[in-house]
């Protein structure tokens, strides 16, 4: 899975001590034969005081210097890395490594090596990525069901091509080709015989080009029962540049604000001068970074501003959807501890956040990203930034305000089998006006696993216009995930995706599942709908119901699961039509056979929505059920609408989903 990269990263250097300590002047006179003079600084010559130069590709480089005492070396962005970290006295020779640079921007950072109170610092660029000679339409890795797929790669290319595979059970067709703008290759993946995920490549070549994308079939979701090992202790990362560095369990770190960057010279530019309390690019300060722009420092605390344009509503698997948060490495499970007050108002009335913790792993060499956590505060626990009062530090950490307090955490489960330090990203939103500034203070790492309380899970709804949400002016036609919310005490979190004409595959196509998945965390409820268009002929919503239609509705199913969600399938309820015999119609085909048919081979919860809403159909008969269904709607009483519900119809079938989700144990 490939993460969002963040552009323009901090050009500061992270300025790190190399640990020697200050020896007292002795006491009582000075012993014969020692030298009065005191200890010389320690000192680093450079072999050359030019920058470092890297093309597009990347590479590495070597710097040559020495020191007269221990030195460590740090660097300011991630896609640059440097090795050793730190040495004796002596001649060494340092290599420097950087990625590939795929933006159109020249990249630059710095390299900085200190000795005792000696820094010398080297600058590191990157020139631009060049125009590819093949450009992919889509670097986003390709995921397949257990079952298996076709996908499509469109590309352009400016010179003759060829495209390969490097696994036996993908295949690429065709495998050559000429100049043009509109190339494709379909890429064909088998099912997965094996019981783990399978990961293959697609490389696209030229002459002077070569370009590729992942492939990713999902373990099965039944794996055979194998025979439980006996664990070992786990083993953690130990990150000298990770937050929790040297933290027993339980213990704490506060972490320390910042006014700006790094000048030039390495050194903090003055944080009262009001000019400089923007932080408008990455900034990393003592292991933390603050990611710009957006966030400002007011001497005691951060304010997070507005996010609006800058979050992505379509960031899919990426870990952070806006670009104003707070990040940091942790090689254990801990939890952070912060206190927010609100500024945002909406007439007077404080905007309600969500905060959100994120987290980024490498797990057997993949590196992955998700929604950990997610809070929404009670509106009587919510600071107002607006009262100076509770901006006071000393009142903060009083009894009286601990209940503003917010905590989240990483737990070892989240953590466990992670190869180097995990990546936290802590950052907030208001779900409907999306313009809200909190600002915080202090931020406290607290190290050790936790407990994290299970808590009310919130449901996010995929489906069609039966379940979708409207307006008064659509009155009386309502959506039975418009009042779900209600039928389940009222008090919870209900998010609903569902669109009018929606079918499984217009759904996934039009990037309305990967917007629903990214808000997916641990424990959240997906309640997937689908049937009514998927019975359309036409190319954008049509699906089979035993091949495509199941396909789409396994790769729901797996995202969910992969994202620690709970998926629940749901088939199509009925529409008002009728038989002479005075029995309802079963109009969707075979879809709600082989929705059951899925959820038994995939062990997927499942309520059987067509079969419950026809027994109530059946015993109300014909005139009875008309009161729940829209029939004349908006006054077209020529063509009857017989599949959408009124007001009072969406509340029965909301009803219907909150028993089943009972009787399946997902609801009290």
């Amino acid at each position: 899975m490939k993460l969002k990269a963040f552009s323009a990263f901090c050009l500061a250097a992270v300025m790190l001590s190399c640990g020697n300590k200050e020896v007292a002047p002795s006491q009582g006179g000075q012993e014969p034969g020692t030298d009065p003079t005191p200890e010389a600084a320690g000192v680093i010559t450079l072999a050359t005081n030019e920058g470092v130069s890297f093309t597009a590709a990347g590479g590495t480089a070597e710097i040559s210097f020495s020191a007269t005492k221990s030195w460590t070396a740090a660097v300011s962005a991630q896609w640059l890395s440097v090795s050793p970290k730190s040495g004796e006295a002596g001649e060494t020779l340092m290599t420097v490594t950087a990625g590939t640079n795929r933006s159109q921007d020249p990249l630059m950072a710095t390299v900085t090596l200190t000795c005792d109170k000696d820094v010398k610092m080297v600058t590191v660029t990157q020139e631009p990525a060049k125009p590819s000679a093949i450009k992919l339409s889509d670097y986003k890795d390709v995921l397949f069901p257990e079952t298996g797929g076709s996908a499509e790669v469109s590309f352009s290319a400016k010179e003759a091509w060829t495209a390969s595979v490097d696994a036996a059970w993908l295949s690429v067709t065709p495998t050559s080709g000429a100049i043009g703008e509109n190339c494709s290759v379909t890429v064909t993946a088998q099912a997965n015989a094996t019981t783990g995920r399978l990961t293959g490549h697609l490389t696209l070549s030229s002459e002077t080009d070569m370009q590729s994308l992942t492939f990713i079939v999902s373990e099965p979701v039944e794996l055979p029962d194998d025979p439980v090992q006996p664990e070992g202790p786990i083993v953690w990362p130990t990150d000298e540049n990770a937050l929790d560095y040297g933290l027993a369990d339980g213990e704490s770190r506060q972490i320390k604000l910042i006014g700006s960057q790094f000048n030039e010279a390495g050194v903090y530019n003055d944080p009262q001068n009001p000019s400089l309390r923007n932080i408008t690019a990455p900034c990393v300060v003592d292991n933390v970074t603050y990611m710009g722009p957006g966030l400002i420092y007011y001497g005691n605390r951060i304010a997070m501003n507005k996010v609006a344009s800058e979050w992505d509503e379509n960031y899919a698997d990426q870990a952070v959807p806006a670009s104003h948060c707070i990040s940091f490495k942790i090689n254990r499970p801990g939890t952070i501890h912060f206190y927010p007050a609100i500024v945002s108002n909406d007439g007077g009335v404080l905007r309600v956040p969500t905060y959100y913790l994120s987290l980024v792993t490498k797990k057997g060499g993949v590196v992955s990203g998700k929604r950990l956590r997610e809070f929404v505060p009670d509106e009587a626990d919510m600071a107002d930034g607006n009262d100076s009062a509770n901006r006071t530090d000393a009142n903060i950490r009083s009894a009286d305000w601990a209940h503003y307090w917010v905590s989240l955490s990483v737990t070892e489960k989240d953590l466990k089998g992670i190869d180097e330090a995990a990546t936290v990203y802590l950052y907030h939103r208001n779900q409907k006006v999306n313009t809200l500034t909190v600002q915080y203070w202090p931020f406290i790492w607290q190290s050790g696993d936790v407990d994290v309380p299970a808590g009310q899970p919130k449901f996010l709804l995929a489906g069609d216009s039966t379940c979708s949400e409207y307006s008064a002016a659509s009155a009386p036609q309502t959506g039975w995930g418009q009042v779900l919310a209600e039928s389940l005490g009222g008090k919870v979190i209900v998010q609903n995706y569902a669109v009018g004409g929606e079918s499984t595959k217009s759904f996934i196509d039009s990037g309305k599942w990967d917007s629903l998945r990214s808000s997916i965390v641990d424990g959240d409820i997906v309640l997937i709908q689908f049937g009514h268009n998927d019975e359309k002929t036409d190319e954008a919503h049509a699906t089979d119901p035993y091949t495509t239609y199941q396909a789409n509705l396994t790769k729901m199913i797996n995202e969910t699961l992969e994202k620690g969600g709970k998926p629940v399938l749901l088939t199509s309820i009925c529409r008002l039509y009728f038989r002479s015999n005075g029995e309802p119609q079963r109009t969707h085909g075979e879809y709600p056979a082989a929705m059951k048919a899925l959820a038994q081979s995939t062990n997927t919860p499942c309520i059987d929505m067509e079969e419950l809403t026809w027994q109530w159909l059946k015993g109300l008969g014909e005139s009875g059920s008309t009161p729940y269904f829209v029939l004349d709607k908006r006054g077209n009483t020529s063509n009857p609408d017989r599949s959408h519900l009124t007001e009072e119809g969406a509340k029965v079938v909301a009803g219907m989903i909150v028993d089943g989700l009972k009787e399946l144990g997902l609801w009290q």
